[in-house]
């Protein structure tokens, strides 16, 4: 019997669990399909995927690939998709059936997922979420992201990078300091890239009593963070401080400024 007889469940249990271009090409290989857009087959077995790494598609396969993953896995603790299309594929409320219940390690890299949050809000096991190039057709609030890692009590690192700086909060709106802060007990890392409003905003409404590194980005030049010192001033960073350097430089038409704060013994695990 040659491998090409073999049945996908039997496929399953010899190749393991984890998707990735480079291992599904390496599949289609061995099992001699030919046939363009077989690479997603492997994810209509959605109960037994524990692990997805998709990067590079075409257009075309995006397509192929959100339709296969409409319906929930709820073994997949690992996820990272990333997309370097101008125009990439608004992904649906849908997705993943809009709930990740095992789910540890998310990596979204230039996806506009609006209804992000509502997967968030079931995935309570999460430990690292890198949402980066977020594209401005993939915007989420500061409010609506906080409000979704409520139940994150394992989130331990965030990064949270926008592409642009039209990303953001509406200028005239000032939402009131909210009565209880909601705290990410395990939080030691924070990474943000875009407009200081949005990080204001971000900060007037959590509380990290474990943060060890903080590094943001601005695409606006502001002296008054008030937010920012306040967040700074509650968290250890202020008494084990080791690093705090500033820095500048020109992005796009606009100046970029850096602000990283480091505690001695941090964890710069990049996940």
């Amino acid at each position: 019997m040659s491998i090409d007889m073999l049945p996908d469940d039997i496929l399953l249990d010899i190749f393991g669990f984890y998707v990735d271009i480079a291992r599904m090409e390496a599949w289609q290989t061995l099992v001699h399909r030919k046939k363009r857009g077989q690479h997603h087959a492997v994810l209509e077995r959605s109960d037994r995927v524990d692990d997805i790494e998709l990067t590079n598609l075409k257009s075309s396969d995006w397509e192929q690939i959100l339709a296969a993953m409409q319906e929930p896995f709820p073994e997949l603790t690992r996820l990272q998709l990333r997309s370097h299309d101008e125009t990439p594929s608004v992904f649906p409320d849908s997705f993943l059936g809009g709930s990740a219940p095992r789910l540890q390690h998310l990596w979204f890299e230039g996806i506009p997922f609006p209804g992000l949050p509502k997967l968030l809000l079931s995935a309570t096991h999460l430990v690292s979420l890198r949402l980066l190039d977020i594209p401005h057709s993939g915007y989420i609030s500061p409010e609506a992201i906080v409000t979704a890692l409520s139940t994150s009590t394992r989130l331990k690192l965030l990064w949270l990078h926008f592409v642009s700086p039209q990303s953001r909060p509406d200028q005239a709106r000032q939402p009131p300091p909210p009565l209880t802060r909601s705290v990410l007990p395990t939080l030691t890392n924070f990474w943000f890239q875009g407009v200081s409003k949005y990080v204001e905003i971000f900060l007037t409404l959590i509380d990290a009593p474990r943060l060890k590194v903080l590094e943001i980005t601005f695409f606006d030049i502001v002296f008054d963070t008030p937010q920012l010192n306040r967040f700074i001033n509650h968290t250890p960073i202020s008494k084990l401080l080791e690093k705090a350097y500033v820095t500048s430089f020109r992005y796009d038409n606009a100046t970029v400024v850096n602000f990283i704060l480091e505690t001695s013994g941090d964890d710069n695990n990049s996940g």
